[in-house]
């Protein structure tokens, strides 16, 4: 047992002897890099915030006006590691820096292990396994995924879910073939759970090369007692055209692919809980893929963008032997390591050594990308690998590959009596000494004349890099010396090896830490530094603090990315790799501070960095913060609804003006067939009788944009004030009526800017000629400022014949008053019509709404929330309808009367998956337990 525990205390102590510089000195940290940052450190932040409080942040309302929080795999939400860091204590709430911190580290201590384990599974002797362990833990590649944290948590398991597959293909037992498949099962949805889908693909595909390769050649035995650096796999014996195990050596090839299978089912079934959910999100949102336009489901990555994410260059090979000598990605892996592999390459005749120095040939040449065919070949011909995607990351089953390669060579140069080694051995340890020397010396003249002739200094990082390289030859070509002559003991030049490798990687991991405090000029993306709220933020907080519930527009980018997962501020916008096709078809639009759909959305506030004509600023400082009070509030109730056929009529009508936000919902006439009869006829349809289109608008910036270039009228644009309230506004639109009418009213919301009235004129064309219409909009009774809901005025056209009508409208300086909407109505607008009901938000939490509602007529309460299937809502503890309103909202039918209302987030992708994840859990370990001690 204590022995058991050597290799768990030397990865312990590899991982700290590798990460000093940020366990023992403050100043350094782990917690750097742009998506870490910005998305990383937001998604484990606000899951950390809400676990503390008992939740499972299942639906984020901080981002993209809110969205499934579990429909990216991304955030790690159900990852069983992540839970023990978001756990810990923190001031703010939220994530431990220090725990997050702690949780990278933890990662590449178990790769190590993880990698050792697998290595003593092929017999590699503990001092070979360890330095597999520590090229895989600490190479080049591995240590770059550092700032992409469910990704490195998702590789960690790459070694483990391979030693496990093994053992089920070296199973003599059935028992013990499928107890270790679902252990590599396991491993799998460990994988997966991380948060990224990239780990796992590649793990499976890693199987699937090995399963080909075990299915054509012939069963390996595990060999009993002292590992033998020239054993060989021996061939099964045959009885009668069976195997030993009594099945038909077509059944017998099939046997790994069966495995394959087991392993992926397993992987399924503990994971559903988080892929089903994802795979319902995935058929509603964009999925952004790097470069070009995002791709909806069904689509695949076009080779187009596959061939140029992340990739690889032929030359960037160079960094595995002179560090950081590459122009993208470092491979590091240092010449101790690469020369014990090319050992195991040209001398180890074991089948697995062979297959892992092919598989790792391939997978370097697939990080090519458009550098090699076989990177096409590979992603056109292999189902489901474009969806990989980024081309580096096949550097991590390479360096899995190299790391055994390695360990097999330390194993084949120490072998003690050398009584199985080539003659031809000796031969190329002669000539790669010689060759070492050459380098050397080579190095050191290169050194010298790039100083005494180019006039680099020698402390320049190239000079040290090659440098490095010299020394580091020195040390192996001594250390091969003394070995050959006897000089050292085989153990010690293992350990030796060992030591000198854990050196040289910690080396190029310590000097790429960075510091916390950067020199002045350096942009600085530690948490820390990126995430400290400036003023315009602490402003924000204070309101939503007093019970004021808003969103707020960045439009500007002044705030970082995910600002709302981290500040707990609900934002229009926020960083990932997906997000609502509806919701962003809403934005299309035509988004800006003033907009119909930013007033939808509930964005009271803006930020912007020069002045939002039309709004009020109630912040300056490092940033200017601006009221909307053409915003809904977040609930509401709507006294009529309009019904439409088709969604592009309905997002038509949302840009119009003549579009009362505050007042009528829109909804689609198929949703209405889930409403009681009696509720739509006692509900007031707004167009019944009548039919008002708009045929044309235009406001004063929209003619300006006209003379300008595309991106000064794209930023005049955004930040345009809203129709009706610049000089220059126009709108034209129709009004048909299928029958005479007593009375029919224009009716004009809008806000008073002073306390002098202003005045309106309204062109009417009809079957009985032209008409001027004048109106006057009342100014302000008393006291500065807009107020924060509109007026109201009307007119009463009297009687009208049926037919159609045309009115147009030019706002001139005759009017100082901010037109919010207009609309055409059979009914008075009586106080009565204007006070539908009330509303009050009793409780807001990311996965419950409750609310208090109080109606004066069959209505219809509006929650400026996005719509998505999994809402469910209740009225006075019954279940009730719950209809998508204004495209993208929640709408509750609410009768004449008190109601208690609640919202839960209940996906049945969920709570399926859920039920498959415990019961596959539940029967996985049972049947590990029943069945210990028979593998």
């Amino acid at each position: 047992m204590i022995r058991k525990t050597y290799p768990v205390l030397f990865f312990a102590a590899v991982t700290i002897l590798a990460f000093w510089k940020v366990i023992f000195h403050s100043e350094f940290t782990l917690l750097t890099g742009g998506d870490l940052a910005s998305s990383y450190y937001p998604w484990f932040d606000v899951a950390s915030y809400w676990l503390k409080k008992g939740t499972f942040l299942l639906w984020d309302p901080y981002v993209h006006s809110g969205k499934p929080f579990m429909g990216e795999p991304q955030p790690g939400l159900f990852y069983p590691l992540n839970w023990v860091f978001m756990l810990l204590p923190s001031r703010g709430g939220g994530i431990n820096p220090a725990g997050l911190q702690a949780l990278l580290i933890l990662h590449y201590f178990l790769a190590g292990y993880f990698c050792y384990l697998l290595s003593r599974s092929f017999q590699i002797t503990p001092s070979g396994s360890a330095l597999a362990g520590v090229t895989f833990a600490l190479g080049g590649v591995t240590f770059q995924l550092c700032a992409l944290v469910n990704i490195l948590g998702g590789f960690i398991w790459l070694p483990l879910v391979f030693l496990f597959f093994r053992r089920a293909l070296l199973a003599e037992r059935w028992q013990a073939c499928l107890r270790w498949s679902l252990s590599s099962g396991a491993s799998m949805a460990l994988s997966f759970l991380a948060g990224h889908h990239v780990p796992p693909i590649h793990a499976g595909f890693f199987l699937l090369l090995y399963a080909i390769f075990f299915a054509l050649t012939e069963r390996g035995s595990v060999a009993s007692g002292p590992p033998n650096v020239e054993t060989r796999y021996a061939a099964s014996p045959q009885l009668d055209g069976k195997s030993e195990k009594g099945r038909s050596p077509l059944m017998q090839r099939a046997t790994p692919f069966a495995v394959l299978v087991a392993v992926a089912v397993t992987a399924a079934f503990l994971t559903a809980l988080q892929w089903l959910p994802s795979l319902q999100w995935a058929r509603h949102v964009y999925r952004w893929v790097g470069e070009g336009e995002p791709v909806r489901w069904g689509q695949k990555v076009p080779y187009s963008v596959l061939q140029h994410t992340v990739t690889v260059g032929p030359q960037d090979v160079a960094s595995m032997l002179v560090p950081y000598a590459s122009a993208n990605t470092n491979l590091y892996l240092g010449c101790f390591v690469l020369f014990l592999s090319l050992v195991t390459l040209l001398f180890v005749r074991k089948r697995d050594a062979q297959f892992f120095g092919a598989a790792a040939f391939i997978y370097l040449f697939l990080s090519w990308g458009k550098f090699t065919a076989l990177h096409g070949w590979v992603n056109t011909f292999v189902p489901g690998m474009w969806f990989a995607r980024e081309n580096a990351h096949y550097l991590i089953p390479f360096q899995v590959c190299i790391a055994l390669l390695a360990g097999w060579g330390l194993d084949y140069v120490t072998n003690v009596h050398g009584e199985n080694r080539e003659r031809t051995f000796e031969i190329f340890l002669r000539r790669a000494g010689w060759t070492m020397a050459l380098l050397v010396i080579g190095a050191w003249a290169f050194v010298l004349v790039l100083h005494l002739q180019k006039g680099i200094p020698i402390e320049h990082p190239y000079m040290t890099r090659v440098a490095t390289l010299a020394a580091s030859l020195t040390l192996l070509g001594l250390l091969l010396f003394l070995l050959q002559t006897g000089r050292v003991r085989p153990q010690l030049f293992g350990a030796l090896i060992v030591l000198l490798t854990i050196l040289d990687l910690s080396s190029q991991i310590s000097n790429s830490i960075q510091m916390k405090v950067l020199p002045a000029g350096q942009q600085n993306t530690y948490v820390g530094s990126f995430w400290k709220k400036p003023p315009a933020a602490d402003f924000l907080i204070s309101r939503r603090q007093s019970g004021e519930y808003f969103r707020v527009d960045d439009p500007s980018s002044i705030f970082p990315p995910n600002f709302g997962d981290v500040w707990r501020l609900e934002a229009t916008m926020g960083h990932g790799a997906t997000a609502l096709v509806d919701y962003f078809t809403l934005r299309g639009t035509g988004w800006a501070p003033t907009s119909n759909a930013s007033a939808l959305l509930n964005v009271r506030y803006f930020l912007a960095a020069t002045d939002i004509p039309g709004m009020t600023r109630v912040f300056n400082g490092d940033a200017s913060v601006y009221f909307n009070p053409h915003a809904v509030p977040r609930a509401f109730i709507a006294s009529r609804y309009q019904a439409f056929d088709r969604d592009e009529e309905l997002l038509s009508w949302i840009q119009t003006p003549l579009f009362t936000h505050r007042e009528t919902v829109l909804l689609r006439k198929r949703d209405l067939e889930k409403l009681p009869q009696p509720f739509l006829a006692a509900a007031q349809n707004e167009q019944e009788g009548i039919g008002v289109r708009e045929i044309s608008h235009l406001t004063a910036a929209d003619k300006m944009a006209e003379r300008l270039g595309d991106e000064d009228a794209r930023r005049l644009q955004l930040l345009r004030p809203p129709w009706g309230w610049s000089t220059g506004d126009e709108i034209i639109f129709s009004l048909q009526l299928d029958q005479p009418v007593e009375h029919c009213f224009l009716i004009c919301n809008f806000y008073p800017t002073g306390s002098a009235a202003s005045h309106l004129k309204f062109r009417l064309e009809g079957p009985k000629g032209q008409s001027t219409i004048p109106m006057e909009l009342p100014g302000l009774a008393a006291g500065p400022g807009l107020p924060e809901a509109p007026q109201l005025a009307r007119i009463d056209l009297g009687h009208l014949d049926g037919g159609q009508y045309r009115f147009s409208f030019v706002k001139t300086e005759i009017c100082s008053a901010n037109i919010d909407s207009l609309r055409i109505s059979k009914s008075d607008p009586d106080s009565g019509d204007q006070s539908a009901g009330a509303v009050k938000i009793l409780s807001y939490q990311p996965n419950v709404l409750k609310l208090f509602a109080r109606a004066s007529r069959p209505s219809f309460l509006i929650l400026s929330e996005v719509y998505y299937p999994g809402w469910e809502a209740s009225v006075n503890g019954r279940p009730a309808t719950l209809l998508a309103a204004d495209f993208i909202l929640r709408a509750v039918p609410l009768g004449e009367g008190k109601h208690q209302i609640e919202l839960r987030y209940r996906p049945a992708s969920f709570r399926w998956g859920l039920a498959m994840s415990i019961i596959s859990a539940i029967g996985v370990t049972v049947f590990l337990f029943v069945t210990r001690g028979k593998s």
